[in-house]
């Protein structure tokens, strides 16, 4: 077996029969990553593009285009990434084969996880794990 760990950036015009996208998590490291952009790099760079984290999608389509016969993706099952919200509710939603996704923060589009007002369970709400950047909370139903 000849396997070979590589950047997606890495990987354009190669094709493998097998690839693993790795951190298709949310957050700081994830895919899309949730690293606030140089202020700089904004008055460089042309016109802002209207599809939010555009140049990480590109990427990461890139990378899920490599494969000829199978993709993986690796995910925190608590703490998917945006991408993968759309991959399981637009795109292809039978790619899950019955892996349930938490609910979706509206606001900033990050996973949310049940949590509870100090010890006590009875006051259960859904949080947002983009926590602090978005403090985007909702009751359990």
């Amino acid at each position: 077996m000849d396997i070979k760990f590589m950047t997606a950036h890495a990987s354009k015009g190669l094709q493998r029969d097998f690839v693993f996208l790795l951190c298709c998590s949310g957050g700081l490291k994830g895919f899309p990553s949730a690293i606030p952009e140089e202020p700089l790099l904004g008055l460089l760079l042309p016109e802002v593009e209207r599809m939010p984290h555009a140049e990480e999608r590109r990427l990461f389509y890139v990378a899920m285009t490599r494969c000829k016969k199978k993709l993986f993706f690796v995910v925190d099952q608590s703490r998917p990434s945006r991408f993968m919200y759309e991959l399981h509710d637009r795109i292809c939603p039978n790619i899950f084969r019955g892996v349930k996704l938490p609910p979706q923060c509206p606001n900033c589009g990050e996973a949310l996880r049940l949590r509870h007002a100090g010890s006590d369970p009875s006051r259960a709400f859904y949080g947002c794990t983009g926590f602090p950047n978005c403090r985007y909370t909702r009751p359990c139903k």
